[in-house]
């Protein structure tokens, strides 16, 4: 009975349809656990539309109400890790599970990342009311793209790593830096995808952020392993 079920399971369209499966729970759950970040956003477009608020204060809100995303996007990527790996169980209980064992370090390392991105967006602010500093422009923008490189990599780290929030960080940045190949691919697909959600119908939630984790995942696996073998440390 259990090489029947085996045999099953590694059959194509079971993978096939069961990659789907995952992709679709992972975006549910996801969305689910961020339904305050949407509505914070929603809300934030209809105030800055009616000019009822200032940008800061708007842009504030949102950040604050992105706080519940770092770890629910911990929770996705270790779910997308189990599918990869073929591991065929409850994807709702590999969501939720991770969302608990990993809360508080995900959280950490994520409001870490939300804070120097209100630091930047406020010194931004500040230069675009100072005709004697634009060229600081470029270097805050490029800071934005070493912060999104390094949140790209930490949640893929803490999931393959129990390591210190502070040394996961530090690899994020190492790892970003030291493959600047697949970082500019990875942040290429973050656009793409965070493109896509926009312009396309509301339905594309449904699979697009499940898509993503599972990708994510899938390069910064190549990418670990790639540098491991490099440095001798397979």
């Amino acid at each position: 009975m259990g090489n029947q079920y085996e045999d099953y399971t590694e059959g194509k369209l079971y993978q096939i349809s069961y990659y789907l499966y995952g992709f679709i729970l992972i975006s549910l759950y996801f969305l689910l656990t961020n339904v305050l970040f949407f509505v914070t956003s929603f809300f934030a477009l209809v105030f800055f539309q009616a000019k009822l608020l200032t940008v800061p204060l708007l842009f504030l809100a949102v950040m604050i109400a992105m706080i519940p995303m770092g770890p629910s996007w911990a929770a996705a990527v270790y779910t997308a890790k189990t599918i990869q790996n073929k591991e065929f169980h409850s994807i709702t209980k590999n969501f939720f599970k991770a969302y608990k064992q990993l809360f508080k370090k995900s959280l950490y390392a994520w409001l870490t990342l939300i804070t120097a991105f209100v630091l930047l967006f406020f010194n931004y602010w500040a230069i675009l009311s100072s005709e004697s500093l634009g060229f600081l422009v470029y270097t805050l923008f490029a800071l934005v793209l070493i912060i999104i490189a390094i949140g790209i990599y930490i949640f893929p780290l803490l999931v393959e790593y129990s390591f210190p929030v502070l040394q996961l960080l530090k690899l994020a940045l190492y790892f970003s830096i030291k493959n600047m190949a697949y970082t500019i691919l990875l942040i290429g697909i973050l656009f793409v995808f965070i493109y896509i959600l926009i312009s396309l119908p509301l339905a594309f939630f449904l699979i697009l952020p499940g898509t993503y984790v599972f990708l994510q995942y899938l390069f910064c696996k190549s990418v670990f392993k790639k540098i491991l073998v490099e440095n001798n440390l397979k």
